[in-house]
């Protein structure tokens, strides 16, 4: 079961790099971005793109290495890990953002379930951090 919520917790991850990769065309930022300071312009693009990387990361390692996910004190850690950061983005989800349009509550679905799919196999696998 903890594999099978893994790779589900994956494949979120890949739909997230993914949503990511397509917000200079969801959010108009050639536009929008123009708007900015050029630091302000390069540092929100940046920050994407690595956070594009880090999503992917994480989705490697749910797909490729489930069993050191699972058994090892560094693979646990990375599972909290996960989870927190997926937490604190929810909380800033409802902090940072309106919650009146319906992609605001989906989004802040999305967002909880992945913290599910990451919190669960470390929890109900035996070896703890």
């Amino acid at each position: 079961m903890s594999n099978a919520l893994l790779i589900a917790g994956a494949i979120l991850l890949l739909a997230l790099t993914v949503f990511h990769g397509l917000f200079w065309r969801l959010f108009d930022w050639k536009r929008q971005l123009a708007k900015l300071h050029p630091v302000n312009q390069g540092a929100v693009q940046a920050m994407n793109i690595v956070l594009m990387l880090i999503f992917a990361f994480f989705a490697v390692l749910s797909f490729f290495f489930q069993t050191e996910l699972l058994n090892t004190r560094l693979g646990n850690f990375i599972l909290v890990f996960i989870t927190m950061m997926f937490f604190i983005r929810a909380y800033l989800q409802v902090r940072l953002f309106s919650m009146k349009p319906i992609a605001s509550k989906v989004f802040s679905s999305y967002v909880l379930s992945e913290r599910v799919f990451m919190a669960l196999p470390y929890s109900l696998h035996s070896n703890k951090i």
